[in-house]
């Protein structure tokens, strides 16, 4: 699988927060001890529509459903697919490589249940933009100054780790959207120091899964097609793991609150 690494934008989104801690010395990344970890923020577009469309051609009325000849439609074939159901499983894939990298992560219920938590601010803005989020984690404001200090007071956090999925699906070979597709997975990273709530690293990376589904018509075997994004999630998540342990962090850091919107500032050694 092909890895390609993304410039963040300013106006990103707010990302769902993963915090990564590791249970050794070399954990320590830019001279600073950054462990634990606590995941306290992830969340992923939930309509997974064709990378060249906004969103998926069966909410685009008739008329395209009609010219890409999706009226003929094949048995138990799916035309669109939804995360709703799919990022509990994203969460358990980067928990799990995470545990099996020996990166040491707060207990997600004992993150979920503190009061810091609980008490938070709430960015209401993000379920109505369409964003998934797996079952107990909240929208954090991002304007919320007091969360990160009160988390880590009460949690022994020491990064917080914000994580954000975008699904999509691309053909690889054939005509129209007959022949063969894959999975298209881009995952954001935001680590804040818990004691400042200063973000002290930040990347996004993309891959396209190596192997490919059949597609007749638009259709194909949702299944499968998961299938593809849980492969391409695992290895997004071993190759941050090896970029936080290889890369040079700068001195560099953002000023002020728990921001997951200033990515501009950040600066990471390539």
């Amino acid at each position: 699988m092909k890895l390609k690494t993304i410039v963040p934008v300013l106006a990103a989104p707010v990302l769902a927060v993963f915090f990564i801690c590791a249970g050794c010395a070399s954990s320590a990344v830019g001279d600073m001890n950054r462990e634990p970890v606590a995941l306290v923020a992830l969340r992923s577009n939930n309509d997974i529509h064709w990378a060249d469309e906004e969103k998926s051609v069966q909410q685009n009325g008739g008329f395209l459903t009609d010219t890409l000849g999706l009226f003929n439609k094949a048995e138990n074939a799916e035309y669109v697919s939804y995360a709703e159901n799919f990022i509990g499983e994203a969460e358990a894939i980067v928990f799990r490589v995470m545990n099996r990298e020996g990166i040491a992560c707060i207990d997600r219920d004992q993150v979920l249940s503190a009061a810091a938590y609980q008490g938070a601010r709430v960015d209401n803005r993000a379920a109505r933009r369409g964003f998934v989020t797996p079952p107990g984690y909240r929208y954090v404001s991002a304007r919320d100054r007091e969360f990160a200090p009160a988390l880590m007071e009460g949690t022994g956090a020491v990064s917080l780790m914000a994580l954000e999925f975008n699904f999509t699906k691309d053909m690889a070979s054939g005509i129209g959207k007959s022949g063969k597709m894959r999975a298209v997975v881009s995952m954001s990273l935001t680590l804040s120091d818990a004691a400042s709530g200063r973000v002290w690293y930040s990347k996004t990376l993309s891959a396209r899964s190596s192997e490919t589904i059949a597609v007749t018509s638009g259709g194909y075997n949702g299944e499968e097609l998961f299938g593809l994004l849980r492969s391409s999630i695992e290895e997004l998540s071993g190759e941050f793991v090896s970029r936080l342990r290889g890369e040079a962090v700068q001195k560099k850091q953002t000023r002020g609150a728990f921001d997951l919107n200033s990515l501009l500032n950040i600066s990471v050694g390539e």
